[in-house]
């Protein structure tokens, strides 16, 4: 038995690993674009036009001043004594309209609708054989993109790519929660959304210098290749050595290391049992009773899972992650360009890529272990308070990285990101504890489906906002702004937790 145990936790990691890995290439695609955005509007002429200089010895903003593309040829440094030279050119920026829409709602458009329809077909068919055609679909759309030569090319690309990465966590969450017991999903969720914040992480690096190095004279052509390959490569391991696990009916919660009940009955009938075992605290180390208020609607007879999905607590959960997404897509989309707009002489790609990496991986980690370690005595509440203080401590951080200059702007970037990253592991923690297993793929889409059309489409408003007063207000009043906000709202969820376990 006890080798028969030590296979099944070697199979679950291996799984972890491999879902990790899945879910890193599809987020280095999808933030790959934020990065590459000016290389890729000069040579596919998109989006807005700024003034630029022509050599390291005329200053940025100097040539900034010029709003038009007239007046950018003509600008000349005084006493230059060359009066037929041009010191600066007009040419795309990588900003504006086009970039917002390309970046947010061409993904998000059919990431949310899929993303609902992979959790639905989740709970149907094997998860493995779904996440496998997630993983062929987008890494065929990353490579598919070094072909285009318009636009709208890039909107189709860019629309398979969303199809694809939105099957990942709606059917990876289903399979970590059935290979886990309650008190390890934690640290399991945050090892698999490690794979995000690498992969984000790694955009940089392979998008600032992949794009340098012109391999092949293909230029920012080839990152795509590049993170299109190796997806190719994990959609076989996937299928060749994860099995689909099965899906518990019911969790035992008096069983501490009990993770199964194997229940054959129809779905109504194993929510029923969901539903009696979880009307009552057995023990309150193992066990929050938070569920039996979730599920009381059943009593008076609607017998239908989806109800306690209408919670107010869930309903806030959400609210808090549109925000919270919407500050994490604000920064993803932006950073390289901020940089870019108000630093374009300093090298910033090893910075993001190390900041991004280790911050989210450690951000992450340290959100998992102390939501697991404080459910223990707190219950589920703990997750809600562990979301509220990380997104608190972190705000502060994320104001200075905006008004400080690098390379002293990455130490509150650095500090910042580790405690806003505690959130995602925990927050789907959380929902996967007060949902009935009988849905949970299906209510991991929908959450999906609301959090994405909020959080992934509002950062649009950052060039309105910018055009009313600055790019760098704009930045602040939708990282930092939107980070606070969803840590006031994390602790109206604590404490609305904490009154339904009393």
């Amino acid at each position: 038995m006890e080798s028969e145990g030590q296979r099944d936790r070697a199979k679950s990691m291996w799984m972890i690993a491999i879902l990790a890995s899945v879910y890193l290439n599809g987020e280095l695609g999808h933030y790959l674009i934020g990065v590459v955005s000016r290389n890729m509007a000069q040579d596919l002429h998109f989006g807005a036009m700024a003034c630029f200089p022509l050599s390291q010895t005329t200053s940025f903003q100097f040539c900034a001043q010029a709003n038009t593309s007239s007046e950018c040829v003509s600008l000349q440094p005084k006493l230059s004594g060359n009066e037929s030279s041009h010191f600066c050119k007009w040419d795309y920026s990588g900003l504006g309209m086009d970039y917002q829409i390309l970046a947010g709602p061409s993904f998000m458009a059919v990431f949310t609708v899929a993303g609902v329809l992979w959790g639905l077909a989740a709970d149907k068919f094997n998860r493995v054989w779904l996440l496998f055609l997630t993983t062929v679909i987008f890494s065929s759309a990353l490579a598919a993109t070094s072909l285009a030569t318009s636009f709208w090319h890039l909107v189709i690309f860019r629309i398979l790519l969303g199809i694809g990465v939105s099957g990942c966590s709606p059917l990876a969450a289903g399979m970590i929660c059935d290979s886990f017991h309650q008190q390890e999903r934690g640290k399991a969720m945050s090892v698999y959304n490690c794979g995000m914040y690498v992969g984000y992480g790694l955009s940089y690096a392979v998008g600032i210098y992949v794009t340098a190095a012109d391999i092949f004279g293909m230029g920012w052509r080839a990152t795509f290749v590049i993170c299109g390959i190796p997806g190719l490569v994990l959609a076989l391991l996937l299928i060749l050595t994860v099995d689909n696990p099965e899906s518990p009916e019911v969790e035992d919660p008096s069983r501490p290391n009990s993770r199964r009940g194997s229940y054959s009955a129809s779905r109504d009938a194993s929510y029923s049992a969901y539903e009696s075992l979880h009307s009552v605290s057995v023990n309150a180390k193992e066990f929050d009773d938070v569920s039996a208020p979730l599920l009381s609607s059943n009593h008076s007879g609607d017998h239908s899972p989806w109800r306690a999905c209408l919670s107010p607590v869930i309903v806030l959960l959400v609210l808090a992650a549109c925000l919270r997404r919407s500050a994490g897509y604000t920064l993803r989309y932006n950073s390289a360009l901020y940089f870019q707009v108000y630093y374009p002489s300093y090298d910033v790609g090893w910075w993001l890529t190390g900041i991004y990496c280790i911050g989210g991986v450690a951000g992450s980690i340290l959100g998992g272990i102390t939501s697991d370690r404080l459910v223990n005595r707190l219950g589920v509440s703990a997750r809600a308070i562990v979301l509220a203080v990380g997104q608190l401590i972190a705000t502060p951080f994320a104001i200075g990285m905006l008004y400080l200059d690098p390379p002293m702007a990455f130490i509150p970037q650095s500090i910042g990101y580790l405690f806003g990253a505690m959130w995602f592991g925990a927050l789907f923690t959380i929902l996967v504890e007060l949902v009935p297993p009988s849905i949970r793929s299906s209510a991991f889409g929908v959450a999906f489906f609301v959090m994405e059309n909020v959080g992934g489409n509002f950062p649009v408003v950052v060039e309105y906002i910018t055009s009313l007063i600055d790019y760098k207000t704009a930045l602040a009043i939708m990282y930092p702004g939107e980070l606070l906000a969803s840590s006031a709202i994390f602790f109206v969820c604590y404490i609305l937790l904490q009154k339904r376990r009393r």
